[in-house]
């Protein structure tokens, strides 16, 4: 009798606790439908006023955000969140895509792109404050040391500066020679929108007589210019090259601007390119014959190249 009465309780326990779990199911399913059918899931929504917007190349996030508001279907006016979120490399040149973003109380984000134009883009250009000369019998040397590169967005982008020897060879081998060798070079850079801009340089690797030979200094080695405009070569003349030195003319040397002889074609200003211009020194030697007559002779030196990048 008293284990008809114990089944009898269990099992009045098992439906109990069932009808428990049914009704706290039913309670939590309840539950979980209200709060997903009230559930915050709409992100913010972006407009501007402009869809394209031209600007300087100094342009600030905050002037990016100007003409533009968001808001949200509960939250309201959540323009208070916008912010700039990246830029995309150029799509074009002087062009690219600016991406926002805005947030609502439950972190719903809303996103907008729109294009931006640089009014006042200008592309990197190279220096080059030392010429591109190396001592052949040297067992180390950088030949990027006097390259510079800077950029309008970026500034001195020096750092991204990659030079490829011609052929796509990686490097150039050297042998001591007697007599001047060199090796064609492309020196590239690219900026933090995707501008990448190349020029082809030489190395000139030269034996001891020739590296301390005396040569023309110039305050430039690489000089940029516009299709139609005229670069005053002369003006680059700054003084003597000496194995690697630069001394002022009349600082402790006899040559003056005059012995500096422009002894290559002009560059065509009407055709964008690079251009090489040589530079060498000549030394003028007075003697007197038999008779008392100056006989005047004239010998070449040393030689260094400007480059001429002649642009659109």
């Amino acid at each position: 009798m008293s284990e008809h009465l114990e089944g009898e309780k269990m099992k009045k326990l098992k439906i109990t606790l069932l009808v428990f779990f049914i009704i706290v199911s039913i309670v939590f399913g309840i539950r979980w439908i209200r709060n997903y059918l009230t559930k915050d899931v709409k992100a913010p929504e972006i407009t501007a006023d402009k869809d394209t917007i031209e600007v300087s190349v100094d342009v600030t996030d905050e002037e990016l955000l100007k003409g533009m508001k968001a808001s949200d279907n509960r939250d309201g006016d959540v323009t208070h969140t916008l912010v700039v979120v990246s830029k995309s490399k150029f799509i074009e040149p002087g062009v690219l895509k600016v991406n926002y973003a805005a947030f609502d109380s439950h972190n719903n984000v809303g996103t907008f792109s729109r294009k931006l134009v640089y009014t006042d883009y200008t592309r990197p250009q190279f220096s080059m404050k030392q010429p591109m000369v190396v001592r052949q019998s040297s067992s180390s040397y950088d030949i990027l040391e006097g390259v510079r590169a800077e950029d309008c967005i970026d500034g001195d982008i020096t750092g991204q500066v990659r030079m490829t020897y011609e052929n796509g060879n990686s490097r150039f081998v050297m042998t001591a020679s007697d007599s001047e060798v060199t090796a064609g070079i492309e020196l590239s850079v690219t900026n933090s929108v995707g501008d990448t801009i190349s020029v082809p340089v030489h190395v000139r690797y030269l034996p001891d007589k020739l590296y301390d030979q005396a040569a023309p200094a110039l305050s430039e080695y690489l000089v940029y210019t516009t299709v139609g405009k005229k670069v005053k070569l002369r003006s680059y003349i700054e003084g003597i090259w000496y194995a690697g030195n630069t001394r002022g003319f009349g600082e402790g040397n006899t040559y003056s601007k005059s012995d500096v002889k422009i002894v290559s074609d002009e560059p065509d200003y009407n055709t964008p390119g690079v251009y090489e211009v040589e530079f060498r020194l000549r030394e003028t030697k007075v003697e007197k014959d038999e008779d008392g007559e100056e006989i005047r002779t004239k010998s070449d030196l040393g030689s260094n190249i400007l480059y001429v990048v002649v642009e659109e």
